[in-house]
């Protein structure tokens, strides 16, 4: 399911909040998204990603050394970052 806060749309207020840059209307981060989805880049879909599936962390290995990570942290400014998944 696709959802509010890994669309690029999304402007967070705080962890569980926010609002969609294109309707402002307020959104939950975890609720379903709208028909004006556009995937933001998250370490979620990143080809150095590796969902370990023991926890809701997972692990990076862009860097050499690897590092845990949410799935939904924005990766926006990650100098590493190489989308491999179209969600």
């Amino acid at each position: 399911m696709l959802i509010h806060g890994l669309c690029d749309n999304y402007i967070p207020v705080d962890a569980a909040k926010g609002s969609c840059a294109i309707s402002g209307q307020p959104v939950v981060f975890d609720g379903e998204s709208c028909g004006n989805f556009i995937a933001a880049p998250h370490c979620l879909n990143c080809k150095h990603f590796l969902d370990v599936k023991t926890s809701e962390l997972g692990e990076c290995s862009g860097f050499g050394k690897v590092a845990w990570v949410y799935p939904t942290m924005r990766a926006r400014n990650c100098e590493k970052y190489v989308n491999c998944k179209n969600i």
